[in-house]
């Protein structure tokens, strides 16, 4: 089981024992002091993890080796464009379907950050942001078919916007849910 402590700058591994229901022997691994480790993914080859960092706008991209359930910082990226000044704070992290691509959501900044994986290495590449055409994005979710990323506004946004998702790429669709103060999207099967 893993947990990203957002207070201690760091991801901690727990053994999990289905039979028992027990947790043990925990390890952690450190990000960057105050970045505030909160949200990840993981690839699909269950190798290679990403983890929103809120309080510094970056993502931490570590190695995971399922056996021993250690993970390994390789990198710090950040999420916002070169040269930004101001405050923001990431937010919501999703792997687009292609598992080529992932994004992350910039508070403050109210943009979707569009990575690139390496597809040899595994380490994450901005490529662009996208104006999230709301305030305060809290979290993203994609619908069952992988094809429509949902972005929640929870602050004077109040509104749910809709993307197309489209060989590694987002395009705005044009359409805006009227969601008071909406948090988080979750489909059911």
């Amino acid at each position: 089981m893993l947990v990203a402590d957002l207070g201690l700058d760091r991801v901690i591994s727990y053994r999990f024992d289905r039979s028992t229901g027990v947790l043990s022997q925990p390890s952690t691994v450190a990000v960057s002091e105050s970045s505030g480790a909160r949200h990840f993914i993981f690839h699909p080859n269950g190798k290679w993890f990403y983890l929103v960092n809120e309080e510094a706008s970056t993502i931490a991209f570590m190695r995971y080796d399922s056996q021993s359930g250690v993970l390994t910082l390789v990198s710090e990226t950040s999420a916002l464009p070169a040269g930004f000044k101001g405050t923001s704070y990431a937010s919501g992290i999703r792997m687009l379907p292609d598992g080529q691509h992932f994004v992350s959501l910039n508070r403050l900044h109210d943009s979707i950050s569009l990575f690139k994986i390496d597809a040899r290495t595994g380490a994450p590449t901005l490529v662009r942001e996208e104006w999230t055409r709301g305030n305060y994005p809290r979290s993203c979710t994609l619908d069952p078919s992988g094809r429509f990323l949902y972005v929640c506004h929870n602050k004077q946004g109040n509104n749910v916007t809709i993307f197309r998702v489209q060989k590694g790429d987002i395009k705005f669709t044009g359409q805006y849910v009227a969601v008071g103060s909406a948090a988080a999207i979750e489909f059911s099967a």
